[in-house]
Formats: C-alpha cells, sequence, structure tokens
C-alpha cells in the first residue's frame, strides 16, 4: 500500500464496483477522515501497523463506506469535549480497540440529541467514567468496553488473514470463502497455493472455481465478468450463509462478559444513573441468533440486576448474513434489533433492562441504541 491518501483516493476512483454517486459520498468522507489519520500518520503506519489499514487495503464496498462513514462521524464528533484525546487514542494501534468503540457509542447519543463530556470526573475523587451524556437536566454516565480477543481467536483470525489476503483485494476476481477450523501454516500454505492456482484458471476462464475440503474449507473464486449478485446466488447455491467467514473458534463468550461487567461497574458511580456498553464483535452466533441471545441473556442478566445503579446493559457485535434481514426481538427481559447500517455492514445490539435499577430507565438512551 502507498503511503499516502490520494494515491488511495485514487484507487478508490478507478474501482468499477462503485457508481458516481457513491464514489462522491466516499471521497468527501475518506478526505475527512484525513484530517484526524493525516499522511504523516499514515507514512508511520504503513511501516509498523494499525487496524485501519486492513480496511484500507480492503476494496470492498462495504469497507470504503465504513471508512467514509468513520470520516464524517469523526468530523460530527470535533467539538466535544476532550474530543482531541480520543483522536489520539484512534491513531494509536494499541489503543484503536477501545477507542472506536467509544466513538460509535459517543455518535449514538449525540444524533439522539444528547450533551457529550468525554472522561468526566466522578464526585470530587480521581476515578472518571468514559462518557457522560445529558439531556436536559438528566445525566447518565457510561462505561464502554471491548471485549478482546482471546489466544484461541487470535488463531482463528490468522487463519482467516492468511486465507483471505490479499485474495480478496485482487482486482481481476471476488472471492466468497467459509473456514471451518483453524489450520496449520503448513495447511495454510497448501491451500494458498491451490487458491492462487485457480485464480489464474478463472482470470483465463472467465467462470468461477471451487476449491475446498469438507468440513475443512469452502472456496469459491469468480472472475469479475460475473455479476456480483450472480456470484451470491451461486455461493447460496453452495450453502454459504456468508460471504467470508470462519474459523469458529469457542470461548466462553458469556464468562468473558461477565468479568468485563464487573471490572467496568467499578468505574460508574453508585448514586447516578449508569449505562454499561461492551463491544463484542467476535461472538459465535451458531446457527440461531434468538436462541444464542436466550441462552446469553439467561446467564447475564442477574449480574447486570445486582447493579442498582446500572439501568442498561448494552452488547453490540457485528452481523452478517447474504440475506440482509433487518429485525427485532422483544422479550420480557431483553431486547435485540439487527440492522444494516449500509446494505453490507450489519450490527446486532441486545439491551437488557435493569428492573431493578433504582434509576428509571431512560427511553431516549434506549432509543439512540435502537434506532434504525
Amino acid at each position: 500500500m502507498d503511503d499516502n491518501w490520494q494515491s488511495y483516493i485514487n484507487f478508490m476512483m478507478e474501482t468499477d464496483s462503485l457508481t458516481d454517486s457513491e464514489k462522491e459520498k466516499v471521497q468527501t468522507g475518506i478526505k475527512l477522515l484525513r484530517k484526524t489519520f493525516d499522511d504523516a500518520w499514515l507514512s508511520e503506519v504503513v511501516m509498523t501497523g494499525h487496524p485501519l489499514l486492513y480496511r484500507m487495503s480492503n476494496t470492498i464496498n462495504w469497507s470504503q463506506y465504513w471508512l467514509a462513514d468513520l470520516g464524517n462521524r469523526i468530523e460530527s464528533l470535533r467539538n466535544i469535549h476532550k474530543f482531541s484525546e480520543l483522536e489520539l487514542r484512534l491513531k494509536d494501534p494499541d489503543q484503536y480497540g477501545g477507542a472506536i468503540s467509544e466513538l460509535d457509542s459517543i455518535y449514538k447519543l449525540f444524533k439522539g440529541g444528547f450533551e457529550i463530556k468525554l472522561s468526566p470526573r466522578i464526585g470530587n475523587g480521581n476515578k472518571k467514567a468514559d462518557v457522560k451524556a445529558t439531556l436536559v437536566n438528566d445525566e447518565t454516565f457510561f462505561e464502554v468496553s471491548t471485549l478482546m480477543p482471546s489466544a484461541k481467536q487470535n488463531a482463528s483470525w490468522q487463519t482467516f488473514r492468511l486465507l483471505s489476503h490479499p485474495y480478496q483485494f485482487n482486482r481481476d476476481v471476488n472471492t466468497f470463502f467459509q473456514i471451518h477450523k483453524i489450520l496449520s501454516k503448513p495447511r495454510i500454505n497448501e491451500f494458498c497455493t491451490k487458491i492462487e492456482k485457480a485464480i489464474e484458471e478463472v482470470k483465463v476462464t472467465k467462470g468461477y472455481c471451487y476449491i475446498g475440503e469438507p468440513n475443512v474449507l469452502d472456496y469459491l473464486i469468480f472472475s469479475k465478468d460475473i455479476p456480483i449478485d450472480e456470484a451470491r446466488k451461486i455461493a447460496e447455491n453452495n450453502n454459504m450463509k456468508s460471504e467470508c467467514s470462519g474459523p469458529p473458534a469457542p470461548v466462553d463468550d458469556v464468562r468473558r462478559l461477565e468479568a468485563k461487567i464487573w471490572d467496568k461497574v467499578e468505574q460508574l458511580p453508585k448514586e447516578k444513573p449508569s449505562v454499561l456498553v461492551l463491544y463484542a464483535n467476535l461472538l459465535d452466533f451458531g446457527d440461531n441468533y434468538e436462541i444464542f441471545y436466550d441462552d446469553i441473556v439467561f446467564e447475564m442478566e442477574e449480574s447486570i440486576y445486582d447493579q442498582d445503579n446500572i439501568t442498561l446493559g448494552i452488547i453490540i457485535s457485528n452481523t452478517s448474513d447474504l440475506e440482509r434481514k433487518e429485525y427485532t426481538i422483544e422479550k420480557p427481559n431483553y431486547f435485540f434489533i439487527q440492522k444494516y447500517i449500509h446494505k453490507e455492514i450489519g450490527e446486532g445490539t441486545l439491551i437488557i433492562k435493569n428492573r431493578y435499577s433504582k434509576f428509571q430507565i431512560n427511553n431516549k438512551i434506549f432509543n439512540a441504541f435502537t434506532k434504525l
């Protein structure tokens, strides 16, 4: 990747996967993003690494939309109290994961009409929350936390990355794949050799090719001459539930989320209404979202109910399916909504309402996190 934004913008403008109006919107957002992540920053992290580079190198449409949306969000929040401190954390590769989650929550609250303060001091002590949101005279404190990957999830990510990069970014093909298990490096190298051979074949035949092994890997490679909707249909017919997924990395998500709750509630004031927001983008949903959330709420709700200053416990995760459904699940003890920010960027939001809280639930906050 080149170490300046203009070369990236030029590359993006040459793609045939975006319409002219989409290119204009993306270019505007990227230019705003550049005000924070300038060329000097980009030149440095090209050598040292930063999570944002994965977004930049991904030529899939949704990644371009995501970057442009990030630029617009940062610009709209620039005048918020202490926002410059959050910007510095966004630029730091080690702090980016937590900072990008805070940015998302802050943006939701900002759009909901709240006045935002970052790192507000609690009382007269040294303790600080992440965010204070005020609407008229009602103030609520927030702790925003990100569930970082486990060792198993890091191994899963390595398998995913090595089998997807740079093939996903090849201008001549589109790739759809499902990885069913974490693989060793020799096994990955073996599949990479087959994938590279198949790509060369598809470039000549203008068709598509399948690489795989039962219960290990399903990999479809399409010529760019095949329309993307037709490629998706072929992937669906091959039982692929998403364009790229896996491998699973079994972890005890509930125990990890519970540990986050008990850790983070200590940062919140006991005598002020508070909300806990957890970002957990690597949750293993299995085949049924509703069953997954029934189970996770059953296990976690008592940890929320024990905190009488907490009004809402919110868990936000990324979602992806080829049907791109938007739907809600509303039950006595929780509310769930799956929505798409863009047609290919999905988000699932679970809210556990604490009916035992000594504070009234603020419906404006609920709406800010669930609004379509």
